[in-house]
């Protein structure tokens, strides 16, 4: 058994296709390759694929992940080639590496994600203001909010400790972008839209959030103070 970690594009339309459609896409695209995957066991045996966070549903992205096992080894360049030709515009495998067979699972060691956060502006705001706003927003030891889970309802939860970058990356006339790192995955987790309509609603930043648009850039694993993506931890 040989485990391998791809780094692969969700782009343009294919944003708009479910985490589930996208692993049945997945799924085919090896099938159709020929890729000698690793089945499961019992009455309805699956491959042997496993990713990161889902993106929700409209979100594009440049960094997600997946773990294969197949039977051997193969050449990684020939593997990325093959699967490649077998997968619609938008959906790319931009690396891959060979894993430990016994290595934590994709889910359990992600810590944070990056993201683009595009807003559109219903009247112009200066920038310079935008900038001091951020500066006094994480100069904030709590940020409260009313979060709601299926399991305890509705509760307040300082998620001052989940946002570790935050950041004005352009500004135009009537939009701007906001880069951020914010935790993501299974220990603990936030929005990044959520973390930009509370600092707009904050420092009154005329935004439209219905017309907000999320890109996520890549996700991470902290070790020693230091992020690194899940390929190179392994690299």
């Amino acid at each position: 058994m040989t485990r391998i970690r791809m780094k692969f594009t969700k782009m343009g339309n294919v944003k708009f296709i479910s985490h589930l459609d996208l692993s049945r896409l997945m799924e085919r695209a090896f099938r159709r390759a020929e890729i000698p995957l690793i089945f499961t066991q019992g009455y309805h045996p699956h491959p042997k694929i496993s990713f990161a966070t889902a993106l929700a549903l409209g979100v594009s992205s440049e960094g997600e992940y997946m773990d294969i096992e197949i039977e051997k080894p193969m050449d990684l360049n020939t593997l990325k080639e093959q699967i490649n030709k077998q997968l619609p515009k938008g959906i790319q495998i931009m690396e891959c590496v060979y894993i430990k067979e016994n290595a934590p699972s994709l889910m359990s060691v992600i810590d944070y994600g990056a993201y683009i956060v595009r807003c559109a502006l219903y009247q112009e705001f200066d920038d310079i203001r935008i900038i001091h706003a951020i500066e006094d927003f994480l100069e904030q030891k709590e940020i409260w909010i009313e979060k709601i889970s299926k399991k305890s309802g509705e509760k307040k939860v300082n998620i001052r400790p989940f946002i570790k970058e935050f950041a004005l990356s352009n500004k135009d006339q009537l939009q701007c972008d906001f880069r951020l790192i914010v935790s993501t995955g299974s220990k603990q987790n936030i929005k990044p839209e959520v973390v930009v309509e509370t600092f707009c609603s904050l420092f009154k930043i005329p935004i439209l959030p219905e017309k907000m648009r999320m890109h996520r850039l890549d996700l991470y694993v902290e070790r020693n103070h230091q992020l690194l993506t899940p390929i190179e931890i392994y690299s």
